[in-house]
Protein backbone atom coordinates (compact mmCIF):
# COMPACT_ATOMS: atom_id res chain seq x y z
CA UNK A 1 0.00 0.00 0.00
CA UNK A 2 3.16 2.83 0.71
CA UNK A 3 4.40 2.32 -2.97
CA UNK A 4 0.78 2.70 -3.92
CA UNK A 5 0.51 5.85 -2.20
CA UNK A 6 3.97 6.95 -3.17
CA UNK A 7 2.42 6.59 -6.75
CA UNK A 8 -0.52 8.22 -6.22
CA UNK A 9 1.61 11.58 -5.04
CA UNK A 10 4.26 11.39 -7.48
CA UNK A 11 1.08 11.36 -10.14
CA UNK A 12 -0.47 14.07 -8.91
CA UNK A 13 2.54 16.30 -8.30
CA UNK A 14 2.90 15.97 -11.90
CA UNK A 15 -0.67 16.87 -12.81
CA UNK A 16 -0.55 20.09 -10.41
CA UNK A 17 2.78 21.22 -12.17
CA UNK A 18 0.98 20.68 -14.98
CA UNK A 19 -1.38 22.98 -13.84
CA UNK A 20 0.64 25.34 -12.23
CA UNK A 21 2.99 26.09 -15.44
CA UNK A 22 0.09 26.09 -18.14
CA UNK A 23 -1.58 28.46 -15.67
CA UNK A 24 1.10 30.68 -15.33
CA UNK A 25 1.99 31.11 -18.62
CA UNK A 26 -2.32 31.95 -18.75
CA UNK A 27 -2.25 34.38 -16.34
CA UNK A 28 1.14 35.86 -17.10
CA UNK A 29 -0.32 36.45 -20.86
CA UNK A 30 -3.58 37.99 -19.86
CA UNK A 31 -2.47 40.68 -17.68
CA UNK A 32 -0.42 42.12 -20.47
CA UNK A 33 -3.81 41.91 -22.79
CA UNK A 34 -5.86 42.86 -19.54
CA UNK A 35 -3.10 46.48 -19.24
CA UNK A 36 -3.54 46.99 -22.63
CA UNK A 37 -7.26 46.70 -22.84
CA UNK A 38 -8.33 48.15 -19.33
CA UNK A 39 -5.25 51.03 -19.71
CA UNK A 40 -2.93 52.02 -16.80
CA UNK A 41 -5.13 54.10 -14.57
CA UNK A 42 -8.51 50.73 -15.17
CA UNK A 43 -6.02 48.33 -14.48
CA UNK A 44 -4.65 49.90 -11.34
CA UNK A 45 -7.94 50.73 -10.31
CA UNK A 46 -8.78 47.06 -11.06
CA UNK A 47 -5.82 45.86 -8.32
CA UNK A 48 -7.08 48.25 -5.66
CA UNK A 49 -10.33 46.57 -5.52
CA UNK A 50 -9.50 43.10 -6.17
CA UNK A 51 -6.83 43.53 -3.83
CA UNK A 52 -8.76 45.17 -0.90
CA UNK A 53 -11.77 42.61 -1.38
CA UNK A 54 -9.61 40.02 -1.19
CA UNK A 55 -7.88 40.67 1.79
CA UNK A 56 -10.95 39.75 3.60
CA UNK A 57 -10.88 36.00 2.68
CA UNK A 58 -8.40 35.46 5.35
CA UNK A 59 -10.90 34.82 7.51
CA UNK A 60 -12.22 31.74 5.51
CA UNK A 61 -8.60 30.18 4.84
CA UNK A 62 -8.27 28.71 8.40
CA UNK A 63 -11.77 26.56 6.97
CA UNK A 64 -10.60 25.37 4.23
CA UNK A 65 -7.18 23.49 6.13
CA UNK A 66 -10.25 22.20 8.84
CA UNK A 67 -11.75 20.37 6.17
CA UNK A 68 -9.11 19.12 4.18
CA UNK A 69 -7.91 17.95 7.49
CA UNK A 70 -11.03 16.59 9.26
CA UNK A 71 -11.64 14.79 5.91
CA UNK A 72 -8.01 13.13 5.13
CA UNK A 73 -8.27 12.25 9.11
CA UNK A 74 -11.72 10.80 8.79
CA UNK A 75 -10.32 8.70 5.69
CA UNK A 76 -8.14 7.23 7.52
CA UNK A 77 -10.73 6.12 10.47
CA UNK A 78 -12.35 4.51 7.62
CA UNK A 79 -14.89 7.45 6.08
CA UNK A 80 -17.83 6.89 8.48
CA UNK A 81 -18.56 10.82 9.34
CA UNK A 82 -17.00 12.17 5.70
CA UNK A 83 -20.71 13.03 4.47
CA UNK A 84 -21.44 15.06 7.96
CA UNK A 85 -18.22 16.43 7.50
CA UNK A 86 -18.64 17.97 4.50
CA UNK A 87 -21.72 19.43 4.77
CA UNK A 88 -21.05 20.85 8.60
CA UNK A 89 -17.62 22.44 6.99
CA UNK A 90 -20.22 23.98 3.78
CA UNK A 91 -22.74 25.53 6.52
CA UNK A 92 -19.58 27.14 7.87
CA UNK A 93 -18.24 28.22 4.35
CA UNK A 94 -21.71 29.82 3.71
CA UNK A 95 -21.76 31.28 7.02
CA UNK A 96 -18.33 32.87 6.72
CA UNK A 97 -19.10 34.39 2.99
CA UNK A 98 -22.27 35.93 4.07
CA UNK A 99 -20.60 37.55 7.23
CA UNK A 100 -17.53 38.10 4.74
CA UNK A 101 -20.21 39.79 2.27
CA UNK A 102 -21.89 42.27 5.06
CA UNK A 103 -18.89 43.56 6.47
CA UNK A 104 -17.70 44.23 3.01
CA UNK A 105 -21.45 46.28 2.20
CA UNK A 106 -20.56 48.38 5.30
CA UNK A 107 -17.10 49.20 6.62
CA UNK A 108 -15.51 48.32 3.21
CA UNK A 109 -18.07 50.09 1.32
CA UNK A 110 -17.65 53.00 3.82
CA UNK A 111 -13.46 52.44 3.97
CA UNK A 112 -13.47 52.62 -0.14
CA UNK A 113 -15.39 55.62 -1.04
CA UNK A 114 -14.01 57.62 2.06
CA UNK A 115 -10.12 56.49 2.53
CA UNK A 116 -9.01 55.25 -1.26
CA UNK A 117 -8.10 57.62 -3.43
CA UNK A 118 -9.89 57.17 -6.98
CA UNK A 119 -10.12 59.52 -9.96
CA UNK A 120 -13.74 61.35 -9.91
CA UNK A 121 -14.66 60.23 -13.00
CA UNK A 122 -14.18 56.31 -11.88
CA UNK A 123 -16.13 56.79 -8.35
CA UNK A 124 -19.41 54.90 -10.05
CA UNK A 125 -17.39 52.55 -12.02
CA UNK A 126 -15.15 51.59 -8.94
CA UNK A 127 -18.84 50.96 -6.90
CA UNK A 128 -20.26 48.50 -9.28
CA UNK A 129 -16.89 46.66 -9.62
CA UNK A 130 -16.83 46.48 -6.07
CA UNK A 131 -19.99 44.74 -5.94
CA UNK A 132 -19.17 42.79 -8.69
CA UNK A 133 -16.07 41.34 -6.83
CA UNK A 134 -17.27 41.20 -3.17
CA UNK A 135 -20.34 38.64 -5.13
CA UNK A 136 -17.33 36.85 -6.75
CA UNK A 137 -15.26 36.49 -3.95
CA UNK A 138 -18.80 35.31 -2.19
CA UNK A 139 -19.19 32.73 -4.47
CA UNK A 140 -15.16 31.29 -4.16
CA UNK A 141 -16.10 30.69 -0.79
CA UNK A 142 -18.96 28.58 -0.97
CA UNK A 143 -16.96 27.02 -4.16
CA UNK A 144 -13.92 26.15 -1.22
CA UNK A 145 -15.25 23.08 0.56
CA UNK A 146 -15.60 21.54 -2.73
CA UNK A 147 -11.88 22.07 -3.77
CA UNK A 148 -11.22 20.97 -0.55
CA UNK A 149 -12.73 17.87 -0.78
CA UNK A 150 -11.23 16.96 -4.20
CA UNK A 151 -8.10 18.03 -2.58
CA UNK A 152 -8.43 15.32 0.35
CA UNK A 153 -9.66 13.07 -2.13
CA UNK A 154 -6.63 13.53 -4.12
CA UNK A 155 -8.59 13.92 -7.63
CA UNK A 156 -5.76 16.43 -8.82
CA UNK A 157 -6.66 15.73 -12.73
CA UNK A 158 -9.77 17.49 -12.34
CA UNK A 159 -8.61 19.56 -10.33
CA UNK A 160 -5.70 20.89 -12.49
CA UNK A 161 -7.59 20.85 -15.51
CA UNK A 162 -10.73 22.67 -14.03
CA UNK A 163 -7.82 25.10 -12.80
CA UNK A 164 -6.87 25.34 -16.45
CA UNK A 165 -10.25 25.79 -17.61
CA UNK A 166 -10.59 29.20 -15.39
CA UNK A 167 -7.39 30.54 -16.35
CA UNK A 168 -8.47 30.21 -19.91
CA UNK A 169 -11.78 31.72 -18.97
CA UNK A 170 -9.85 34.30 -17.45
CA UNK A 171 -8.31 35.14 -20.96
CA UNK A 172 -11.19 34.81 -22.76
CA UNK A 173 -12.82 37.35 -20.97
CA UNK A 174 -9.86 39.71 -21.67
CA UNK A 175 -10.03 39.23 -25.25
CA UNK A 176 -14.02 39.80 -25.27
CA UNK A 177 -12.96 43.13 -23.22
CA UNK A 178 -10.94 44.00 -26.47
CA UNK A 179 -13.66 43.26 -28.95
CA UNK A 180 -16.08 44.82 -26.57
CA UNK A 181 -18.45 47.81 -27.94
CA UNK A 182 -19.40 48.15 -24.16
CA UNK A 183 -17.59 51.65 -23.10
CA UNK A 184 -17.13 51.03 -19.40
CA UNK A 185 -14.67 48.21 -19.99
CA UNK A 186 -14.20 48.03 -15.85
CA UNK A 187 -17.49 47.47 -15.31
CA UNK A 188 -17.83 45.02 -17.81
CA UNK A 189 -14.94 42.91 -16.82
CA UNK A 190 -16.08 42.96 -12.61
CA UNK A 191 -19.03 41.44 -14.07
CA UNK A 192 -17.69 38.39 -16.51
CA UNK A 193 -14.89 37.78 -13.79
CA UNK A 194 -18.85 37.02 -11.81
CA UNK A 195 -20.03 34.80 -14.72
CA UNK A 196 -16.75 32.74 -15.10
CA UNK A 197 -16.89 32.19 -10.98
CA UNK A 198 -20.10 31.18 -10.86
CA UNK A 199 -19.49 29.14 -14.02
CA UNK A 200 -16.85 27.30 -12.39
CA UNK A 201 -18.44 26.08 -8.78
CA UNK A 202 -21.83 25.01 -10.63
CA UNK A 203 -18.87 22.74 -12.33
CA UNK A 204 -17.51 21.62 -9.14
CA UNK A 205 -20.66 20.70 -7.77
CA UNK A 206 -21.85 18.65 -10.46
CA UNK A 207 -18.36 16.66 -10.16
CA UNK A 208 -18.06 16.56 -6.88
CA UNK A 209 -22.25 15.47 -6.56
CA UNK A 210 -21.49 13.19 -8.97
CA UNK A 211 -18.14 11.46 -8.36
CA UNK A 212 -17.61 12.19 -4.61
CA UNK A 213 -19.77 10.81 -2.40
CA UNK A 214 -19.59 12.69 0.59
CA UNK A 215 -20.24 15.96 -1.49
CA UNK A 216 -24.30 15.04 -1.20
CA UNK A 217 -26.21 17.58 -0.16
CA UNK A 218 -28.04 16.37 3.33
CA UNK A 219 -29.38 19.00 5.99
CA UNK A 220 -26.73 18.41 8.91
CA UNK A 221 -26.30 20.08 12.02
CA UNK A 222 -23.92 18.36 14.31
CA UNK A 223 -23.15 20.65 17.39
CA UNK A 224 -20.47 18.73 18.41
CA UNK A 225 -18.57 18.86 15.07
CA UNK A 226 -19.47 22.26 14.53
CA UNK A 227 -17.79 22.86 18.10
CA UNK A 228 -14.68 20.76 16.71
CA UNK A 229 -14.16 22.34 13.10
CA UNK A 230 -14.81 25.97 14.37
CA UNK A 231 -12.10 25.31 17.28
CA UNK A 232 -9.89 24.18 15.08
CA UNK A 233 -10.59 26.50 12.70
CA UNK A 234 -10.46 29.22 15.28
CA UNK A 235 -7.02 28.58 16.34
CA UNK A 236 -5.52 28.56 12.92
CA UNK A 237 -7.71 32.31 12.13
CA UNK A 238 -4.78 33.02 14.89
CA UNK A 239 -1.91 31.94 12.78
CA UNK A 240 -3.53 33.08 9.59
CA UNK A 241 -4.09 36.98 11.03
CA UNK A 242 -0.70 36.86 12.58
CA UNK A 243 0.81 36.14 9.30
CA UNK A 244 -1.33 38.40 7.43
CA UNK A 245 -0.28 41.03 9.90
CA UNK A 246 2.94 40.07 9.57
CA UNK A 247 3.19 40.61 5.51
CA UNK A 248 1.33 43.60 5.25
CA UNK A 249 3.06 45.45 8.34
CA UNK A 250 6.58 45.22 6.94
CA UNK A 251 5.95 47.90 4.27
CA UNK A 252 4.28 49.73 6.36
CA UNK A 253 7.19 49.92 8.37
CA UNK A 254 9.67 50.72 6.10
CA UNK A 255 7.56 53.26 4.71
CA UNK A 256 7.55 54.84 8.08
CA UNK A 257 11.68 54.99 8.16
CA UNK A 258 12.42 54.91 4.29
CA UNK A 259 10.87 56.23 1.02
CA UNK A 260 8.63 54.85 -1.05
CA UNK A 261 11.19 53.80 -3.48
CA UNK A 262 11.63 50.82 -1.40
CA UNK A 263 8.46 49.80 -0.87
CA UNK A 264 8.46 49.02 -4.82
CA UNK A 265 11.63 47.14 -3.95
CA UNK A 266 10.06 44.65 -1.29
CA UNK A 267 6.90 45.15 -3.42
CA UNK A 268 8.90 43.24 -6.24
CA UNK A 269 10.74 40.75 -3.76
CA UNK A 270 6.90 39.73 -2.16
CA UNK A 271 6.12 39.28 -6.20
CA UNK A 272 9.35 37.34 -6.80
CA UNK A 273 8.35 35.07 -3.57
CA UNK A 274 4.92 34.38 -4.59
CA UNK A 275 5.54 33.06 -8.24
CA UNK A 276 8.74 30.46 -6.48
CA UNK A 277 6.44 29.46 -3.53
CA UNK A 278 3.93 27.68 -5.61
CA UNK A 279 6.97 25.45 -6.99
CA UNK A 280 6.54 23.62 -3.62
CA UNK A 281 3.06 24.10 -2.31
CA UNK A 282 1.83 22.06 -5.45
CA UNK A 283 4.32 19.17 -4.38
CA UNK A 284 3.41 19.56 -0.74
CA UNK A 285 -0.20 20.01 -1.73
CA UNK A 286 -0.18 16.11 -3.18
CA UNK A 287 1.77 14.80 -0.26
CA UNK A 288 -0.39 16.51 2.50
CA UNK A 289 -3.23 14.29 2.50
CA UNK A 290 -0.72 11.56 3.02
CA UNK A 291 0.58 12.23 6.05
CA UNK A 292 -2.86 13.15 7.57
CA UNK A 293 -4.16 9.52 6.49
CA UNK A 294 -0.94 7.95 7.91
CA UNK A 295 -0.96 9.87 10.93
CA UNK A 296 -5.02 9.09 11.67
CA UNK A 297 -4.58 5.19 11.72
CA UNK A 298 -1.13 5.26 14.14
CA UNK A 299 1.22 4.64 11.19
CA UNK A 300 3.42 6.78 12.83
CA UNK A 301 6.17 5.17 10.93
CA UNK A 302 5.26 5.46 7.67
CA UNK A 303 4.11 9.59 8.78
CA UNK A 304 7.50 10.22 9.80
CA UNK A 305 8.65 9.06 6.39
CA UNK A 306 6.73 11.51 4.90
CA UNK A 307 7.65 14.12 6.39
CA UNK A 308 11.32 13.51 6.53
CA UNK A 309 11.54 13.35 2.92
CA UNK A 310 9.08 15.43 1.46
CA UNK A 311 10.55 18.21 3.62
CA UNK A 312 13.78 17.30 2.51
CA UNK A 313 12.85 17.16 -1.66
CA UNK A 314 11.12 20.43 -1.31
CA UNK A 315 14.12 22.03 -0.52
CA UNK A 316 16.42 19.81 -2.92
CA UNK A 317 13.80 21.45 -5.76
CA UNK A 318 13.93 24.77 -3.85
CA UNK A 319 17.29 24.71 -4.21
CA UNK A 320 17.40 23.81 -7.39
CA UNK A 321 15.35 26.93 -8.74
CA UNK A 322 16.37 29.26 -6.47
CA UNK A 323 20.03 29.09 -7.09
CA UNK A 324 20.22 29.26 -10.25
CA UNK A 325 18.57 32.58 -10.70
CA UNK A 326 20.35 34.45 -7.59
CA UNK A 327 23.18 33.59 -10.11
CA UNK A 328 21.77 35.62 -12.53
CA UNK A 329 19.49 37.68 -10.87
CA UNK A 330 20.76 40.98 -12.44
CA UNK A 331 19.94 39.13 -15.67
CA UNK A 332 16.81 38.37 -15.03
CA UNK A 333 15.75 41.47 -13.49
CA UNK A 334 16.66 43.42 -16.40
CA UNK A 335 14.55 41.42 -18.56
CA UNK A 336 11.68 41.57 -16.43
CA UNK A 337 11.74 44.69 -15.42
CA UNK A 338 13.77 46.62 -17.82
CA UNK A 339 15.89 49.69 -17.11
CA UNK A 340 13.18 50.53 -14.28
CA UNK A 341 14.37 48.57 -11.59
CA UNK A 342 14.05 50.01 -7.83
CA UNK A 343 17.04 50.21 -5.68
CA UNK A 344 18.87 47.30 -3.55
CA UNK A 345 16.44 44.81 -5.64
CA UNK A 346 19.14 42.36 -6.22
CA UNK A 347 19.78 42.15 -2.64
CA UNK A 348 16.30 42.29 -1.87
CA UNK A 349 15.37 39.00 -4.35
CA UNK A 350 18.26 37.77 -3.24
CA UNK A 351 17.77 37.26 0.12
CA UNK A 352 14.39 36.37 -0.09
CA UNK A 353 15.18 33.44 -2.22
CA UNK A 354 16.97 32.02 0.46
CA UNK A 355 14.03 32.68 3.19
CA UNK A 356 12.00 30.66 0.68
CA UNK A 357 14.65 27.60 1.11
CA UNK A 358 13.62 27.75 4.73
CA UNK A 359 9.70 28.34 4.28
CA UNK A 360 10.03 24.76 1.86
CA UNK A 361 10.47 23.19 4.93
CA UNK A 362 7.80 23.68 6.90
CA UNK A 363 4.42 22.25 5.06
CA UNK A 364 4.77 18.48 5.86
CA UNK A 365 6.24 19.40 9.21
CA UNK A 366 3.01 21.56 9.57
CA UNK A 367 0.76 19.02 8.23
CA UNK A 368 1.77 16.45 10.86
CA UNK A 369 0.72 19.27 13.52
CA UNK A 370 -2.57 19.45 11.91
CA UNK A 371 -3.08 15.89 11.48
CA UNK A 372 -2.63 15.75 15.05
CA UNK A 373 -6.22 18.30 15.97
CA UNK A 374 -4.35 19.51 19.21
CA UNK A 375 -3.04 23.19 17.54
CA UNK A 376 -3.90 25.58 20.28
CA UNK A 377 -0.50 25.58 22.08
CA UNK A 378 1.03 25.65 18.21
CA UNK A 379 -0.68 28.31 17.08
CA UNK A 380 -0.06 30.32 20.22
CA UNK A 381 3.60 30.32 19.88
CA UNK A 382 3.66 30.16 16.01
CA UNK A 383 1.56 33.52 15.69
CA UNK A 384 4.07 35.22 18.70
CA UNK A 385 6.85 34.12 16.75
CA UNK A 386 5.70 35.42 13.35
CA UNK A 387 4.97 38.97 14.83
CA UNK A 388 8.38 39.05 15.71
CA UNK A 389 8.98 40.34 12.06
CA UNK A 390 7.35 43.46 12.50
CA UNK A 391 8.71 43.85 16.01
CA UNK A 392 12.75 42.84 15.34
CA UNK A 393 12.17 45.39 11.70
CA UNK A 394 10.73 48.41 13.68
CA UNK A 395 13.68 48.03 16.10
CA UNK A 396 16.38 47.07 13.95
CA UNK A 397 15.28 50.25 11.35
CA UNK A 398 14.82 52.64 14.65
CA UNK A 399 18.65 51.74 15.73
CA UNK A 400 19.57 52.32 12.17
CA UNK A 401 20.02 49.38 9.99
CA UNK A 402 19.67 49.74 6.61
CA UNK A 403 16.36 48.65 5.12
CA UNK A 404 17.56 44.92 3.64
CA UNK A 405 17.26 44.17 7.01
CA UNK A 406 13.57 43.24 6.90
CA UNK A 407 14.36 40.34 4.85
CA UNK A 408 17.29 39.05 7.17
CA UNK A 409 14.55 39.64 10.31
CA UNK A 410 11.96 37.56 8.21
CA UNK A 411 15.05 34.61 7.62
CA UNK A 412 15.72 34.89 11.28
CA UNK A 413 12.49 34.39 12.57
CA UNK A 414 11.64 31.50 9.99
CA UNK A 415 14.35 29.78 10.72
CA UNK A 416 13.46 30.26 14.90
CA UNK A 417 9.61 29.14 13.59
CA UNK A 418 10.92 26.07 11.89
CA UNK A 419 12.85 24.83 14.92
CA UNK A 420 9.56 25.62 17.08
CA UNK A 421 7.94 23.36 14.56
CA UNK A 422 10.23 20.45 14.95
CA UNK A 423 10.35 20.62 18.75
CA UNK A 424 6.68 20.87 18.39
CA UNK A 425 6.18 17.19 16.47
CA UNK A 426 8.58 15.39 19.13
CA UNK A 427 5.51 14.65 21.64
CA UNK A 428 3.60 14.15 18.75
CA UNK A 429 5.44 11.64 16.43
CA UNK A 430 8.14 10.70 18.72
CA UNK A 431 11.80 11.33 19.28
CA UNK A 432 13.30 9.60 16.73
CA UNK A 433 11.76 11.40 14.29
CA UNK A 434 12.78 14.49 15.42
CA UNK A 435 16.24 13.67 15.81
CA UNK A 436 16.10 12.61 11.98
CA UNK A 437 14.42 15.83 10.88
CA UNK A 438 16.67 18.08 12.81
CA UNK A 439 19.15 15.92 11.13
CA UNK A 440 18.46 16.69 7.58
CA UNK A 441 17.17 20.47 8.27
CA UNK A 442 20.89 21.19 9.43
CA UNK A 443 22.59 19.11 6.74
CA UNK A 444 20.47 20.45 3.42
CA UNK A 445 21.00 23.82 5.19
CA UNK A 446 24.47 23.81 4.93
CA UNK A 447 23.95 23.81 1.00
CA UNK A 448 23.14 27.32 1.32
CA UNK A 449 26.71 29.23 2.62
CA UNK A 450 28.47 26.19 0.77
CA UNK A 451 27.34 27.07 -2.36
CA UNK A 452 27.10 31.47 -1.86
CA UNK A 453 31.00 31.19 -0.81
CA UNK A 454 31.24 29.17 -4.07
CA UNK A 455 29.71 31.96 -6.10
CA UNK A 456 31.14 34.94 -4.11
CA UNK A 457 34.62 33.34 -5.03
CA UNK A 458 33.97 32.81 -9.20
CA UNK A 459 31.56 36.76 -8.85
CA UNK A 460 35.34 37.83 -7.11
CA UNK A 461 37.14 36.54 -10.10
CA UNK A 462 35.48 38.53 -12.30
CA UNK A 463 35.56 36.48 -15.13
CA UNK A 464 31.46 36.98 -15.93
CA UNK A 465 29.52 39.45 -17.84
CA UNK A 466 26.34 39.36 -16.06
CA UNK A 467 24.30 38.35 -19.26
CA UNK A 468 23.47 35.87 -21.10
CA UNK A 469 26.79 34.24 -21.42
CA UNK A 470 27.11 34.03 -17.83
CA UNK A 471 23.95 32.11 -18.07
CA UNK A 472 24.91 29.47 -20.57
CA UNK A 473 28.37 28.98 -18.12
CA UNK A 474 26.21 28.79 -14.72
CA UNK A 475 22.95 26.86 -15.23
CA UNK A 476 24.63 23.96 -16.87
CA UNK A 477 27.78 23.95 -14.39
CA UNK A 478 25.35 24.79 -11.36
CA UNK A 479 23.28 21.50 -12.22
CA UNK A 480 26.02 18.95 -12.95
CA UNK A 481 27.59 20.23 -9.23
CA UNK A 482 24.52 20.23 -7.57
CA UNK A 483 22.93 16.67 -8.82
CA UNK A 484 26.35 15.35 -8.03
CA UNK A 485 26.27 16.65 -4.46
CA UNK A 486 22.56 15.09 -4.06
CA UNK A 487 23.56 11.82 -5.49
CA UNK A 488 26.25 11.14 -3.23
CA UNK A 489 24.70 13.08 -0.16
CA UNK A 490 21.30 13.45 0.01
CA UNK A 491 19.64 10.37 -1.77
CA UNK A 492 19.67 7.21 0.11
CA UNK A 493 21.05 4.03 -1.24
CA UNK A 494 17.18 2.70 -1.62
CA UNK A 495 16.29 5.95 -3.63
CA UNK A 496 19.33 5.83 -5.77
CA UNK A 497 18.30 2.05 -6.20
CA UNK A 498 14.97 3.03 -7.40
CA UNK A 499 15.58 5.98 -9.65
CA UNK A 500 18.31 3.90 -11.40
CA UNK A 501 15.42 1.00 -12.12
CA UNK A 502 13.04 3.59 -13.55
CA UNK A 503 15.67 4.97 -15.90
CA UNK A 504 16.30 1.19 -16.59
CA UNK A 505 12.89 0.30 -16.72
CA UNK A 506 11.85 3.16 -19.08
CA UNK A 507 14.84 2.99 -21.45
CA UNK A 508 14.06 -0.70 -22.28
CA UNK A 509 10.62 0.83 -23.56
Amino acid sequence: MPSEDNKRIARNTLFLYFRMGIIMLVKLYTSRVLLDVLGIEDYGVWNVVAAFVIAFQFVSSPLITATQRFLNFDMGKGGQRLNRIFNTSLLLFITTGVVILLALETIGLWFLNNKINFPASQISSVNWLFQFSSLTLLVNIIRMPYESALIAYERMSFYAAICIVEAFLLLGIAFILKFSFIENNLVLYGALNLISATTILIVFILYCTKHISCTKLKPVYDKSLVREIGTFSGWNLLGAGAAMTSNQGIPIVINIFFNVAYNATYGIAMQVNSAIYNIIVNFQKAANPQIVKSFSVGELDRTGYLVLNVSKFSFLIMFAVTFPLIMNLEYVLGLWLGSNIPPESVRFVTLTLIYLLFVSYSGPIEASIYASGNIRTYQIVYSCLILMNIILAYICFYIGLPVIWAIIVKIITENIVNLSRILYVRSRLGLSLCRSILGMYFSTALLIPVFMMLWHFIKSADILDNGITQVLITVPSFFIIYGLSVWYLFLSSSQRHMIKSKILSFQKR
